[in-house]
């Protein structure tokens, strides 16, 4: 095989690469026009074909969710929303860029520029569509929780966002804390911009208890930070930046203080924490998306439901008796005391039931849990229907969303089984609403 010779500079290719994603998010943008053209018009009036699909598949083989897709990039990122020229802002992308930044809102994408990676939008991507899960009870239980535990950073965004978000930040990320306070520009002030985006652009990720996931992109003018849940954006300059830092100093920090590692220790309550020591490993590019947000394994909620071993949307029909209606704790007690009606098909299937005397003392520490029922343990129970609720409804909404010759028997199908089960969740969280409602009135 003959040798690949490309005598071009470096500065000359990536240009002549550009320029060629560039013509193909164009191409893109004037495909989706077309097959509006195809859909909205009577142009397929004499041409055979019953209509888009029918014609995108029969002459192009192009399924209806690629139709879709094109579509929607030409609705999304054409001048005026309705030609086929692509809009000037979005020329350098690329194919890729676009597709995911279809799912993302303008208030995001705003922020972003070609220089971005695939790899790095979709990082933003994912961080915003898990905000978008978020339910406005578990909002709302996370907010009274932040208060509960005088988080300080959730604190400071009840004032100033800004100080929230520099606080936030410093405490996640100690190196760049110690940055920040050794770093001074020429007339002495800190110099946040040099430290949060030494290349001229970045992007921080960070997450407030009670305030949710914020994008906090910086050029050379200003800090952007854009709440993720709410897509609020809020713009500031740099010496706003450097003022909230330089607060967050003279408010918790000892004026003979001297070491970055001890002013990190007042200001967090915390030891510094110390890195193990690894092997050295081979440079890479930096990411302009730095994520600040801690990973962490939400624990399983004790609600009702499981005091009894059963998850609240998995139990068969029948098997046991759905608590989130009974009226006391003494029922909850009394029905655990009450055969249960199983069905042939579980009872034939079941394993050989134990001796009754090994079974008294699971039974009894069962028993011995409900005696402690509170009503924060019923509104646990209310959240976790409430969230299958709403992991349900957005699932009907987004179907629903498809154009009606975009759906088909199956999909109508699963809308209605997914409807049977959002009814069954919302009505246990009628009857868990009522439970608690008698439970905090008898208080």
């Amino acid at each position: 095989m003959d040798e690949l010779i490309y005598q071009k500079s470096y500065t000359e290719f990536r240009e002549e690469l550009r320029s060629e994603l560039k013509r193909t998010a164009e191409g893109f943008v004037r495909i989706g026009y077309l097959l509006r053209v195809a859909r909205d018009t009577d142009i397929l009036k004499t041409s055979g074909y019953s209509g888009l699909e029918d014609f995108a598949k029969g002459e192009f083989d192009l399924e209806k969710t690629q139709v879709s897709r094109f579509i929607r990039i030409n609705e999304r990122f054409s001048e005026g929303g309705n030609s086929d020229k692509l809009m000037t802002g979005y020329a350098d992308f690329g194919v890729r860029k676009l597709g995911l930044m279809l799912t993302l809102p303008d208030v995001i994408n705003e922020e972003l520029s070609p220089e971005y990676t695939v790899d790095e939008i979709n990082s933003i991507k994912e961080t915003y569509d898990e905000e978008k899960k978020v339910s406005p009870l578990e909002d709302y239980m996370e907010q009274q929780e932040a208060k509960a535990e005088e988080d300080k950073a959730a604190a400071l965004a009840e004032t100033d966002i800004l100080s929230a978000v520099i606080y936030q930040i410093g405490h996640e990320s100690p190196d760049l804390f110690k940055q920040m306070y050794e770093s001074e520009d020429l007339i002495g002030d800190t110099d946040l911009f040099s430290v949060l985006a030494p290349g001229g652009e970045a992007t921080h990720k960070i997450r407030i208890k009670g305030v949710g996931a914020l994008l906090i992109t910086c050029n050379d003018k200003t800090i952007a930070v854009t709440n993720m849940r709410s897509c609020v954006k809020q713009e500031y300059g740099w010496g706003d930046a450097n003022n909230a830092f330089n607060s967050l100093i003279d408010t918790y920090v000892k004026a003979e203080v001297r070491e970055a590692e001890e002013a990190w220790q007042q200001v967090y309550g915390e030891e510094y924490p110390t890195k193990p020591e690894v092997a050295p490993v081979q440079p890479k590019k930096e990411s302009k998306v730095i994520d600040h947000t801690k990973k962490e394994t939400p624990k399983e909620a004790q609600t009702l439901k499981t005091l009894l071993r059963e998850p609240i949307s998995e139990a068969p029909v029948g098997r046991v008796t759905d608590i989130s209606k009974m009226n006391s704790p003494e029922e909850l007690k009394e029905s655990l005391n009450k055969p249960q009606n199983i069905e042939t098909s579980d009872f034939m299937n079941a394993p050989e039931e134990e001796p009754e005397a090994e079974q008294e003392e699971p039974k009894a520490a069962v028993l011995e849990e409900l005696e402690n029922v509170t009503p924060d343990k019923v509104f646990e129970c209310i959240e976790r229907d409430h969230s299958k609720a709403a992991e349900i409804a957005r699932y009907i909404s987004n179907t629903l969303s498809y154009e009606t010759g975009e759906l088909d028997s199956e999909d109508i199908a699963e809308l209605l089984e997914r409807l049977k089960k959002l009814k069954m969740h919302l009505e246990g969280m009628k009857g868990s609403y009522e439970e608690y409602q008698k439970m905090v009135g008898a208080n």
